[in-house]
């Protein structure tokens, strides 16, 4: 509940203090008074934008302060969520500066914007008249019938599973647009994968090959040059391996007068023996090397193939090349992946739609037995606010698939007059009419559901006489359940009110200012008597709202 509403210049209020106590209370003032300007001020409290214009001096800021007992609201979690320190007593405010700034405190810590609107949605509720549009709006219907129902709970708990699922096929569709495109270009890539497999190639394959066919290209040379080469060493007299052995005979003669002459025998005899070795090897290389046409055919063939698959990929190595062919093979493999884990995310949405439809037709089974029993009470009030042969439905239409609701496109259909056919509201209830029934229909939510505080903003307009009477009733009986209060222009009203605040307009030379005063008794018998037959209250009016102020009461 609002415990407190603290304003400093803001509008044409000044500063002003108020405090406030649970059931009903009354704002009365004439028109142009100012009642709008304290309307205006709680809607900064939930988040409404404001600008310089608000402020009553140019040059200070403003601050609109309310603090709400919100123990029984349960919003532990919400300060949680949010990370504000949660306190019984909350405190919120805003400042407007006068650069045109605005800030938001929850118990002092500053908020956005956003989340002040969010929490404040939970605090203060402000209708006024324009707001009966909302009678139009399915959704709104249907959160009223769940309040009445009790299926609140089931109706968060599709809705939940709802977007769960509607995530799940946003999914999907996505990964079936993305198969749908891998899958058009599979075949070619496949076809690019294999004519890279085939041809087996490894890292280092390219300088293999090349070198390889370069030694049958020049068979010929290469035998010729190392047969010459073999002969030098060591098959003519004077062959290199005669020589080095006759030099090695030499120096082993004098290897004994000299370390130095040792060391020459030492690294002759070296150098023979490489000699020998490279005899050896030249033997093996010349049995080894013969032109081999049809080996040479298939090297060539690799190499060109190789060189054809670097222009075709643009690159340039065998690395690069091999780099494409994994590449290749990973987005095949990755369509077969995407395959199966697309096959597992279709079977999840199949069971989620189960369960969903499980979900929504036990929550339109609960709404179709609550729906008789809430046509019922709301003719039965709305027949006390002078509409004595007023009928209401539940129009319950299958929808083709699941809505935000459930199952059921759910309407509050209404017939004022008899031999009417019930229609939706928006066709058949005029403006008076709306303004009632959401006078009733906030007045048996009040019993189904925890509502915040709420502001009536003249929802009595256009009302007099004894359906006057019923409807302070009816608001009386909505301020013990929550904190009501009403902007009005009705005696009734004001006299079924626990307490009662004036609004007026003070002028001061140049300036006026909005004067708000909780009455006393006496005041309030003058205010009301005052609303019965004018400004100057007759005799009779004094005891016609004594009678009022007596009978709500009583």
């Amino acid at each position: 509940m609002l415990r407190s509403l603290s304003i400093q210049n803001f509008a044409l209020l000044r500063r002003i203090n108020l405090e406030f106590t649970a059931g009903f209370t009354a704002l009365t003032g004439e028109t142009g008074a100012g009642k709008s300007i304290l309307l205006n001020a709680l809607g900064l409290i939930r988040g409404d934008r404001a600008d310089t214009t608000a402020l009553y001096d140019k040059e200070e800021k403003c601050i609109v302060e309310a603090e709400f007992d919100i123990e029984k609201y349960q919003l532990q979690n919400f300060f949680e969520t949010h990370d504000l320190d949660y306190d019984p007593l909350t405190i919120v405010r805003r400042e407007i500066l006068p650069n045109g700034k605005s800030r938001a405190f929850v118990n002092d810590a500053p908020v956005l914007l956003n989340t002040l609107q969010l929490l404040a949605a939970e605090l203060i509720d402000i209708h006024g008249q324009q707001d009966t549009r909302n009678l139009s709006d399915k959704q709104y219907q249907i959160a009223f019938l769940d309040a009445f129902a009790q299926t609140n709970q089931q109706a968060q708990l599709f809705q939940v599973q709802l977007k769960e699922h509607q995530k799940l096929i946003k999914k999907i569709t996505e990964k079936e647009r993305e198969l749908f495109e891998a899958q058009k270009a599979k075949d070619y890539n496949t076809f690019l994968f294999e004519e890279l497999q085939t041809l087996q190639l490894q890292e280092g394959d390219q300088s293999v090959w090349e070198s390889e066919l370069n030694k049958l290209e020049n068979a010929e040379t290469i035998k010729e040059a190392l047969a010459f080469s073999k002969y030098s060493i060591d098959d003519t007299e004077f062959s290199i391996a005669s020589q080095l052995n006759q030099i090695q005979a030499k120096l082993k003669r004098i290897a004994d007068f000299h370390p130095d002459y040792q060391d020459f025998h030492d690294r002759i005899a070296s150098m023979l023996i490489d000699v020998r070795e490279i005899d050896k090897e030249l033997s093996a290389q010349i049995d080894a090397i013969e032109a081999n046409p049809a080996e040479k055919e298939a090297l060539q063939e690799k190499v060109d193939t190789l060189y054809h698959l670097f222009r075709k990929h643009q690159v340039s190595s065998d690395a690069d090349l091999i780099a494409v062919r994994n590449q290749l093979e990973a987005q095949i493999s990755a369509i077969e992946n995407n395959q199966e884990e697309l096959e597992l995310w279709r079977k999840t949405a199949n069971e989620q739609r189960a369960s969903l439809q499980e979900v929504a037709e036990a929550l339109s089974n609960a709404r179709k037995k609550a729906a008789p029993k809430l046509e019922t009470e709301l003719a039965v009030l709305t027949k006390e606010l002078g509409m004595p042969h007023a009928k209401f439905g539940l129009s319950f239409q299958r929808t083709a698939d699941f809505i935000n609701t459930g199952i059921d496109d759910v309407e509050i259909v209404f017939s004022a007059n008899p031999g009417t056919d019930l229609q939706p509201l928006r066709k058949s209830a005029s403006g008076g009419e709306l303004s009632r029934i959401m006078l009733v229909i906030k007045s048996i939510l009040a019993k189904h559901s925890k509502l915040p505080t709420l502001i009536f903003d003249e929802i009595d307009t256009g009302v007099s006489g004894e359906i006057a009477y019923k409807m302070s009733e009816i608001m009386r009986g909505m301020a013990s359940e929550m904190q009501l209060f009403a902007i009005t222009h009705l005696p009734q009203v004001a006299a079924a009110a626990n307490e009662h605040f004036r609004v007026s307009k003070a002028v001061n030379g140049t300036e006026t200012e909005t004067k708000v005063l909780q009455l006393n008794l006496e005041e309030r018998i003058s205010e009301i008597a005052s609303m019965i037959s004018g400004s100057t209250a007759s005799a009779a009016a004094i005891e016609h709202a004594r009678s009022l102020l007596h009978r709500t009461s009583s």
